[in-house]
């Protein structure tokens, strides 16, 4: 019986499932089969060890050009095997360097009460690539955009001004100008930037003089493509009304000193590199 006074199987199954969790008291009773007044009683503890716990992570990550990653767990413990994929032991103690990429097993035993109780976890070790822009995809002049091609096998996020991360590699609907965008391990290991020009014009601009909009000039022009390239702006019956220095902060909206009329205005762009383009836009008041 238990601790309860519950009948327990008789005789005891040779694998038996205690009741209560660690520590059980099972009581015994024998009697003779020709008289139930002839008897003898007992009781034994039923005691469980609980098996020794492994406190490391299921994944371990390290840069690859570090050398390896100390790894440490209780040192009471009887034995250790740190164990990689390919059947290697690589320490029998409490710590082990773990270097190579791959998986681990640690198997772990403790005697107590005389009786040795083992367990086993397995974890992972992954070596981030150091992150390598490969390429810069993009599209200007009202399709903007800008999708980062980065080498490696890490983790990575990107941005397209160094301040805000994210973890697709494509930006879209962005405005025209000069960017530095970078890819960067999630896990600290080493970034890649370079920089990248997305031309474009606004669409409108104020010239009211808030600080707002009031100048109107090509966007995304890098030192490069300002040598040499020549900005001409119209009105609607093609008079030319500016030719813009691409270095200046643009048209401010005059023509011989006077202001212009809200209205649609016309430009070309011919850059130094062979490209040319033209478009208008609203002048508003």
């Amino acid at each position: 019986m238990d601790e309860q006074g519950n009948s327990l199987p008789s005789p005891l199954p040779t694998t038996f499932q205690n009741t209560s969790a660690y520590n059980q008291t099972i009581n015994v009773r024998v009697e003779n089969q020709l008289s139930s007044l002839c008897y003898s009683e007992t009781s034994f503890e039923l005691i469980i060890n609980e098996l020794p716990p492994i406190d490391i992570e299921p994944n371990y990550f390290i840069c690859n050009l570090d050398p390896s990653i100390a790894l440490s767990i209780d040192m009471s413990y009887n034995t250790y095997e740190w164990q990689f994929e390919d059947g290697n032991i690589i320490s029998s103690t409490h710590e082990a360097n773990i270097v190579d990429e791959g998986n681990y097993l640690l198997t772990v035993s403790r005697i107590e009460n005389g009786i040795t109780c083992e367990n086993s976890f397995t974890f992972h070790l992954t070596r981030s690539i150091l992150p390598s822009i490969l390429d810069v995809k993009y599209d200007e002049l009202g399709n903007n955009f800008i999708e980062i091609i980065a080498s490696g096998d890490g983790d990575f996020e990107y941005s397209i001004d160094g301040i805000n991360y994210q973890d697709s590699n494509f930006f879209g609907n962005i405005p025209g100008g000069i960017y530095t965008v970078y890819v960067r391990d999630k896990e600290g290991c080493g970034e890649d930037f370079t920089e990248v020009a997305i031309v474009d014009y606004p669409k409108f601009f104020t010239p009211n003089n808030d600080g707002y909009n009031d100048n109107w000039q090509i966007k995304g022009l890098n030192a490069q493509l300002k040598q040499g390239s020549k900005i001409l702006i119209f009105d609607r019956y093609g008079k030319l009304l500016k030719q813009l220095d691409s270095f200046s902060k643009g048209w401010d909206g005059k023509f011989n000193g006077k202001d212009l009329p809200t209205n649609d205005y016309w430009f070309t762009v011919d850059l130094n590199d062979g490209r040319s383009f033209q478009g208008h836009f609203t002048l508003k008041r």
